[in-house]
């Protein structure tokens, strides 16, 4: 039985020292990522055809999002009861049921947001440590979750497919937004389906712990947020 060299240097050299050089290679070699920034305006036009029969639901019950947030344990969900809180007054909450079962959900931000409180790629695409301020009656979706056992059968599709038909009958949100990294095809197939803009493309490189952020295209006309 044939051993590589990987499996050879990791039974001669302790775990510890592994362990630092890889956090070392992390830091040091610099890595580039590309995000992306879509918009879809809302209009009143012909249903979006659900093919399962989910419930998607305005949440805004600290506790229920409290005991969510802690089972599904994934970012952007893992709060306090205080924060979240303070995240509904800025943010909606909206989850996904199937057969009397939370499958997912997402959040749907308004207003003035801190980018800064935002996990991972999503706060460096619009830039990090800053706020932005979106248009009126313009929200910002992200934390978009599925339950691991639940992926693969349409509920992110569905969850937004619902909440687009909502917004097409309420007089509430008329732009959505989102971000996502360009590696996401799942992500990115599903809100061009729905007709979603590619209005953002930014490069994304770190280095030693340092972020930096590069607008490689942003369409103006379609920016939604100052």
């Amino acid at each position: 039985m044939r051993v590589n060299k990987k499996e050879k240097i990791k039974k001669v050299l302790p775990l510890s020292f592994l362990k630092g050089l890889s956090f070392l290679k992390n830091r040091v070699f610099p890595k580039t990522h590309l995000g992306l920034i879509f918009r879809k305006n809302i209009s009143k036009t012909k249903k979006l055809e659900l093919t399962r029969n989910i419930s998607l639901e305005r949440c805004g019950d600290v506790e229920t999002i409290f005991t969510f947030g802690n089972k599904i344990k994934y970012s952007g969900w893992i709060l306090t009861r205080e924060e979240i809180k303070e995240k509904l007054e800025k943010a909606e909450c909206w989850l996904a049921i199937v057969n009397q079962e939370k499958v997912g959900g997402f959040w749907a931000y308004h207003g003035d947001i801190e980018i800064k409180n935002f996990p991972g790629l999503p706060a460096m695409i619009f830039g990090k440590n800053k706020k932005i301020k979106l248009e009126e009656k313009t929200a910002y979706i992200c934390h978009e979750f599925v339950q691991p056992e639940h992926r693969g059968q349409g509920i992110g599709r569905e969850m937004l497919y619902s909440f687009i038909n909502f917004l097409g009958e309420e007089d509430s949100f008329k732009k959505l937004i989102v971000s996502m990294g360009a590696n996401n095809g799942s992500n990115i197939r599903k809100w061009e389906k729905v007709g979603a803009q590619l209005i953002g493309i930014v490069s994304i490189r770190g280095f030693l712990g340092l972020v930096f952020r590069k607008e490689i295209f942003l369409d103006q006309k379609e920016k939604c947020w100052s």
